[in-house]
């Protein structure tokens, strides 16, 4: 396979676990299977589906995914369907959804039929300025239900979209080089998106919402690499100060992958240079660094460049 596309385009696993796809730096989609030994054997060194593959969001039924094209309308920008067979072979049925720029995608915890997409335009959004958009993304072509306008501008490009347990509250980071530097908040109510806040912070490469609480982890990235907490107090969204790591400060870390069941509900993992951090939502409210595990490797063998958690 190739090299991965960037930090914050995971690799995503089919439901069971066996089939992993991941979009890689030359617009194409590496896919891996796992033999019944647990070896993990390419399917695809370079699968091209007629698209430049920033993203990828798996249906729940495992048997097709939507794929994501940043670029623009007029040179193929918007969402593709591949579909997945049984040993991990893509077929790409092409452009469903036309769009600009559609750089992030989050499905509803509630609802799998519906997710949340950021990009400067999409097929069936009302105005220009709508830049993060709800979809239902249960069949071909998905479609946008409704959106709105998180930024005061469409200078955005979002590396990830976050969306809170209860689906209430969606949390938007901007790191690109046009604006960046904020988080866009916005509360999904009855089916509606409603822009609230801008916050303030230097180069969030992703969000990750507690399982347990009305709080998020942010992660900075870019040169001023941190994590810290985005709260909410009175209405109000802020981002606070650096935690207080117990492995050291992170280097170059990626977005935030987060577990919300089983025993590790809560776990977030984070790619940095060379390790993968681990850190854990705790249900009373707290954030603690658990742990900080070193690639194998040396030299350039040793930088990391995504991860993937299987179901």
């Amino acid at each position: 396979m190739g090299v991965a596309n960037a930090s914050d385009a995971f690799i995503t696993f089919t439901p069971d676990g066996t089939i992993g796809i991941v979009p890689q730096d030359d617009g194409s989609l590496g896919v891996f299977r796992f033999d019944d030994g647990g070896t993990p054997v390419v399917v695809h060194a370079g699968f091209m589906g007629g698209f430049y593959a920033g993203k990828v969001l798996m249906d729940p039924s495992g048997a097709f995914a939507w794929v994501l094209d940043q670029d623009t309308t007029g040179n193929g920008g918007g969402v593709y369907q591949v579909a997945i067979a049984c040993d991990g072979t893509l077929t790409s049925y092409g452009r469903a959804l036309a769009g600009d720029g559609p750089s992030a995608v989050s499905r509803l915890n509630g609802n799998p039929n519906q997710a949340i997409a950021a990009a400067r335009t999409l097929v069936g959004a009302s105005s220009a300025l709508d830049t993060v958009h709800l979809l239902d993304v249960s069949g071909n072509p998905p479609y946008v239900l409704t959106s709105a306008a998180g930024f005061p501008d469409t200078d955005a490009i979002p590396p990830g979209v976050a969306v809170s347990r209860a689906d209430h509250w969606v949390a938007v980071p901007d790191n690109g080089l046009i604006a960046g530097n904020r988080i866009a908040v916005l509360e999904l109510d009855a089916g509606q998106l409603v822009p609230l806040q801008l916050v303030t912070t230097s180069n969030p490469m992703g969000v990750a919402f507690s399982p347990f609480s009305d709080d998020a982890l942010v992660v900075n990235s870019d040169g001023t690499d941190a994590y810290r907490r985005l709260t909410l107090d009175a209405g109000t969204w802020a981002v606070t100060a650096p935690l207080t790591y117990a492995h050291g400060s992170p280097q170059l870390p990626g977005a935030p992958l987060l577990m919300t069941r089983g025993q590790l509900n809560g776990r977030v993992f984070i790619a940095e240079l060379d390790s993968v951090r681990e850190l854990q939502f705790e249900a009373d409210g707290g954030l603690t660094d658990l742990s900080k595990t070193p690639a194998s490797g040396t030299g350039n063998e040793q930088i990391l460049g995504t991860l993937g958690v299987a179901p």
